[in-house]
């Protein structure tokens, strides 16, 4: 019961603003901000950044690629801790005497960096203080990087650039990898070392069961196209 009220409440707090979250960690505020640019966490939306959108698109870049860096060495079968360095305190309540002031602190996965939270952006997104704002992105990454969709998303597109350009058209990375359903073909052509393929349509299939050897010319402009991972599964990749 509580998961559930707790997942209501982060999907909220990813449309809209100026209410409580609650957690094990008592009521978290979501601080009232402009909308901004959603950092999506293996497919799921877990932090809106309220920096103008050039800022916010460099920091989810590097952010993409540390969480890869982190998670290329988990297992996705086991639960992946969120803290910070140094410790949180729980947020006080007002006849509670509040606790040090903190500059930043670093958010780790596993123990490894992965964020860091300054005072200069608890002002950004209107939050009391850093130790605010920290305690809030820790309990969304901690939701996000615990579902097992999530992870196995994560371990799957490692490595994996997030856009590709095929025949002139640019094409965005997908989260979920899929395993080998025969109906991938390839003409061999590469983009940036990567052999591109596309799905038949089912209008083709029955056709290719009875001529397993029969060739197809790559369509001029597919909606979806993938490429492999180091797992060996296809990685898709759509247009906009």
């Amino acid at each position: 019961m509580r998961s559930y009220k707790f997942k209501q409440a982060l999907q909220q707090f990813l449309a809209t603003i100026g209410f409580s979250i609650v957690t094990s960690l008592g009521a978290l505020p979501v601080f009232p901000a402009p909308a901004g640019t959603t950092w999506q966490v293996g497919g799921q939306p877990t932090l809106i950044f309220a920096y103008p959108d050039a800022q916010s698109n460099t920091r989810i870049d590097q952010l993409n690629r540390r969480l890869a860096e982190i998670v290329a060495n988990l297992n996705p079968s086991q639960v992946w801790t969120v803290d910070t360095f140094p410790a949180l305190t729980k947020l006080p309540t007002k006849a509670q005497t509040p606790s040090p002031v903190l500059r930043s602190v670093t958010i780790r996965v596993q123990g490894q960096p992965l964020l860091e939270v300054t005072e200069a952006d608890a002002q950004v997104h209107n939050a009391a203080s850093v130790n605010e704002l920290a305690t809030t992105w820790v309990q969304a990454l901690s939701y996000a990087l615990n579902q097992t969709t999530v992870k196995q998303r994560l371990v799957g597109t490692i490595g994996m650039p997030n856009q590709i350009v095929y025949k002139g058209k640019t094409y965005y990375l997908n989260s979920e990898a899929v395993g080998d359903r025969g109906w991938f073909r390839t003409d061999g052509q590469r983009v940036a070392g990567k052999v591109i393929f596309w799905e038949l349509p089912p209008d083709k299939r029955l056709s290719t069961a009875s001529n397993p050897n029969r060739s197809f010319t790559a369509p001029e402009s597919p909606s979806k196209i993938y490429i492999l991972n180091r797992y060996m599964q296809f990685v898709p990749y759509s247009k906009l």
